[in-house]
């Protein structure tokens, strides 16, 4: 196309590094993590991340970690496509509600609700997304990225969530 640029010239087999924001502000839930993005063509690339996940609905807190493909528009300002799927380990975060006890009705004068009750990993969560986005190159060092996803979890439609948000993205 003429007066169109390639931005991926020379991008393959380069690795890209990405803090990524993901979140939602109705539902509460959010994904923030690192990313390492491989470019296997000009019009694909794969992603691997590590992070925290949170999902208000879920009353969990999971590290996550996620993989996915990306199908790019290898200009400038680059749409993408992609899915991808994550998993995470949850820890309880000391909620009350987690454990649906009411600390005014107890009976026991010598408990504080739930010393029965075990902190630390409480189970794992499993999703899948299709992503959108939109990629705008800032020169063969770095680039800004928005995105949209739809989480669909293990846990019940009832958590799955729609996450919104962008990263900034740096060659090495």
């Amino acid at each position: 196309m003429p007066g169109v640029i390639c931005a991926t010239d020379d991008f393959d087999g380069h690795d890209f590094s990405e803090i990524e924001v993901i979140t939602n502000t109705h539902t509460h839930a959010y994904n923030v993590g690192w990313v390492k993005e491989t470019w296997k063509d000009d019009w694909v690339s794969e992603r691997f991340g590590l992070g925290v996940l949170g999902i208000q609905k879920a009353k969990g807190v999971y590290g996550a970690a996620a993989g996915s493909l990306r199908f790019n528009v290898p200009y400038y300002v680059s749409p993408f496509v992609g899915f991808g799927a994550m998993i995470g380990v949850g820890w309880d975060r000391g909620s009350e509600a987690r454990y649906n006890h009411d600390h005014t009705q107890s009976t026991d004068p010598y408990s504080n609700g739930n010393n029965n009750q075990s902190r630390g990993l409480y189970g794992y969560i499993l999703a899948c997304y299709p992503e959108a986005g939109l990629r705008i190159w800032l020169g063969r060092q770095a680039s800004i990225s928005g995105s949209v996803r739809y989480l669909v979890t293990s846990d019940g439609r009832s958590t799955d969530t729609l996450l919104y948000g962008g990263s900034l993205n740096l060659r090495f």
